[in-house]
C-alpha cells in the first residue's frame, strides 16, 4: 500500500461536496492570549486574539487595522490591571460591546478605558464588518 501525499489529501478535501458529521468527535481550540503594556498597532493577522491590557502610569493607544481590509476580524480586550491613565482603542469602522462602567465609546472611532475608575476584568469585544 502506498502513502498518500499531503497535496493529494488537500485535493481530496477540497473536492468534498457534502457536510462532514463530527458527532461523537471532540474538537479542541485554544484562544491566543497576548499582553498589551504599551502603544500597540494591530493587524488583521491578530484577529481572534484576546488581549490582556495593563493600564499603568502612562496612557496607552491601541490602533486597530483599517476597517475596509478587516471584514470578519474580531478582537477582545480585557483589563488585566488598573492604573491612573486612560487606554484608547482607535477603532474606526468596527462594532462591538463593552462590559464595564468605565469603558465608553467616545465617538465612532475611539473607545476609552478610563484610568482611575476602570475595574480589573472590564472588557471590550470588537468586530469589523468592513464599513
Amino acid at each position: 500500500m502506498s502513502a498518500i501525499g499531503k497535496r493529494r489529501i488537500e485535493k481530496l478535501m477540497e473536492g468534498l461536496d457534502r457536510e462532514i458529521n463530527l458527532a461523537g468527535s471532540t474538537v479542541k481550540n485554544k484562544l491566543v492570549v497576548s499582553a498589551i503594556t504599551g502603544d500597540t498597532t494591530l493587524t488583521t493577522n491578530d484577529s481572534g486574539t484576546v488581549y490582556i491590557v495593563a493600564q499603568g502610569g502612562s496612557a496607552i493607544t491601541i490602533t486597530m487595522p483599517t476597517a475596509s481590509t478587516s471584514t470578519g476580524c474580531h478582537f477582545t480586550f480585557i483589563l488585566g490591571s488598573t492604573g491612573s491613565e486612560d487606554v484608547h482603542i482607535s477603532c474606526s469602522g468596527v462594532r462591538g460591546e463593552t462590559f464595564g462602567a468605565a469603558i465608553e465609546a467616545i465617538n465612532h472611532a475611539l473607545i476609552q478605558i478610563t484610568g482611575g475608575t476602570a475595574a480589573r476584568g472590564d472588557r471590550c469585544d470588537l468586530y469589523c464588518d468592513g464599513n
